[in-house]
């Protein structure tokens, strides 16, 4: 089913798409595509959860993003959506407003800033940082290839 997330970003870094959208409940996502003929395209999403370190650990890993677009990748995501996470409820006001399939997501956001009781849930994660944690994902994805195409290379020299 697709709908229309708000992407805020879109961008490619050391070749790898990436994508960073803002939810209707006032929190940022990330996500990292990665392409059919890379080698850890086959891994499970267990594996991404072990191996990749960002903000609140993988939570996302599917074969298209959340919207249901860009299915030519496989997608490993995080949230900044967890406790220590803030929400820009003006911004799901101003971003969602409009669009009737998320009514219920704005009149949330509308009562709960209306109504803020002076509670901090944390910083609310810029587009900057979101694009940061993207980069720090592919710079990790790149190691774990290079560990294994240097494990391989070895293997060959040994035999």
């Amino acid at each position: 089913m697709e709908y229309n997330l708000v992407t805020e970003n879109a961008f490619e870094y050391k070749g790898y798409p990436c994508v960073v959208k803002f939810m209707p409940h006032g929190h940022r996502c990330g996500y990292v595509g990665i392409s059919k003929l890379n080698p850890l395209y086959r891994n499970s999403p267990e594996y991404f959860r072990n191996k990749i370190n960002c903000h609140g650990g993988v939570t996302y890993c599917e074969d298209h993003l959340p919207d249901g677009k860009d299915k030519d990748y496989l997608w490993v995501g995080f949230d900044c959506a967890h406790a220590c996470d803030g929400a820009d409820y003006d911004l799901v006001i101003e971003r969602y407003g409009d669009d009737p399939v998320f009514a219920d997501a704005v009149n949330s956001a509308k009562i709960l800033k209306d109504h803020h009781l002076g509670i901090d849930f944390g910083p609310i994660r810029d587009l900057k940082y979101v694009n940061s944690e993207c980069e720090r994902i592919v710079d990790q994805l790149e190691k774990i290839i290079s560990r294994k195409n240097d494990i391989l290379a070895s293997s060959k020299r040994e035999k």
